[in-house]
Parts: structure tokens; sequence; C-alpha cells
């Protein structure tokens, strides 16, 4: 990739892989919503995928893993579009590609 790799473009390539996982196990985005955010409105869920800075890292993590999307997909998804080892973005980005031990409960 070339560019600066930013927190847009790495919740961009997670919400990608979650659409598509989304529509092979669903019919539709809300089905899917009303499962696993049942508090959060079908426009402000729909936002997240039109506006990727919106979304916290602990939603995509949510999403990830009610759609059974493994860490280890993410993590060989992101290392192809930036070159770069899920480490060194997670070091440098800060993001967070597993849900956290109060967000497994």
């Amino acid at each position: 990739m070339n560019g600066p790799i930013t927190k847009f473009e790495i919740n961009r390539i997670r919400l990608g892989l979650i659409k598509r996982e989304i529509f092979r196990q669903h019919d539709s985005y809300n089905e899917f919503r009303s499962e696993v955010f049942p508090d959060v409105r079908l426009n402000a869920f729909r936002q997240w995928f039109k506006k990727p800075y919106y979304i916290s890292d602990g939603r995509l993590c949510a999403m990830e893993q009610a759609l059974g999307i493994t860490t280890g997909q993410l993590q060989a998804r992101l290392e192809e579009a930036f070159g770069l080892s899920s480490q060194a973005l997670q070091a440098v980005k800060g993001i967070q590609l597993q849900p956290a031990q109060s967000q497994i409960s």
C-alpha cells in the first residue's frame, strides 16, 4: 500500500471483512444489528460502515467475534494490505484486535 497507514484505513479493512460475513451469514444488516447491538439504531449502525473512523475497536471486536472472524484471519488481511506485521500495526496505531477481558463477559 502506498501512503500513510491510518486508523481509517485499518477500520475500513476490518469493516470490509465484517460486511462480507454479515451478508454471508445473515439476510440483512438489521438482522445482525438486532442480535449484536439491539440498543443501536439501524441508521447509527449503518454510519459505522460509511464512516469507519466513528467505530471503536471494542465494537469492531464484538462484531468480529459474533461473526466468527478469527484474529488470525484479521491479522493476515492487515499484513497483506499494509505489508507490516499486525504486532507492528498494533504498537504504532494502538489498534485492538482482540476483545478486552471486560468485553468478553
